[in-house]
């Protein structure tokens, strides 16, 4: 309180100085400008897919898309996208499981491989090529294999001799 009277006595007001913060200050600035944004889109697709709906599950694809779009070489997030992709032809193919009365290699189900399948191979490659020890990133791949290869191959349940 010292400069209040001196700065009544001479009639100036001392200059405003913010008080120092300090090494651990500069840190944790520097530690803000270079922490990494959470993206609302992934968080948006996280919570869709821990229901699993078809509907959620293609909400969740056009979600990690439009987050891929941003940072397209994020392997994390191709990772993601390729799981979504994977539960989307999953549930709208069935799983393309054997039956013993019925085929699923239908010509819908063909559609949904063809329209899916390379996209989520893509993805799926490059996130197990960034993580080769995540088991995730292989079940994600396998899967991304599967369908997209299920489009090529044809069975039927009573060849002909």
């Amino acid at each position: 309180m010292p400069w209040v009277v001196l700065s009544l006595l001479v009639g100036t007001v001392p200059p405003v100085v913010e008080p120092s913060r300090g090494r651990f200050g500069a840190f944790l600035d520097r530690a803000k400008a270079s922490a990494p944004s959470v993206d609302p889109d992934r968080v948006k697709a996280s919570a869709l897919l821990q229901r699993r709906s078809l509907a959620d599950c293609e909400a969740a694809v056009e979600l990690l898309e439009r987050a891929l779009r941003r940072t397209p070489d994020d392997a994390s997030l191709c990772l993601e996208c390729a799981t979504a992709l994977n539960a989307v032809m999953r549930q709208r193919t069935h799983s393309n499981t054997l039956h013993i009365t019925r085929m699923l290699d239908t010509a819908e189900s063909k559609r949904v491989w063809a329209q899916h399948g390379p996209r989520a191979l893509a993805l799926a490659q490059k996130a197990k090529a960034a993580r080769p020890t995540d088991p995730e990133a292989l079940l994600a791949y396998c899967d991304a294999f599967f369908f997209a290869n299920s489009v090529k191959v044809t069975l039927t349940l009573n060849p002909e001799p």
